[in-house]
């Protein structure tokens, strides 16, 4: 996502027999993950800005929170970058895709 003037960000949403498919995966990389993700806490995955309304840091959950969070119908993860890192952002694209996927593997 390109929010013009503001940031790009990269977002792993799963639902349904996708997200019941990589739930336990999900729970086990993420409490032990060191990066910058943010976790949608909002009640619908549609929204994609970073506010405290919509998204949160990992880092500032709890075990109980991050359970609750994983707990909805969705999960939805998110890596965000600032406009002023534009030069570098083909490679913390690439990079962000690879974490997000790496939360997926056994």
């Amino acid at each position: 996502m390109l929010w013009w003037g503001n940031e790009i960000s990269v977002h792993l949403l799963l639902a349904g027999k996708y997200k019941r498919e990589f739930e336990q995966r999900l729970r086990e990389n993420l409490a032990k993950a060191n990066s910058q993700f943010y976790i949608c806490i909002a009640e619908t995955p549609w929204e994609h800005h970073f506010e405290m309304t919509n998204y949160t840091t990992l880092q500032s959950l709890r075990n109980d929170e991050l359970h609750t969070a994983l707990a909805q119908p969705f999960v939805k993860i998110g890596l965000r970058y600032h406009l002023h890192q534009w030069n570098e952002m083909e490679d913390l694209l690439k990079e962000g895709y690879q974490q997000l996927f790496e939360l997926l593997e056994a």
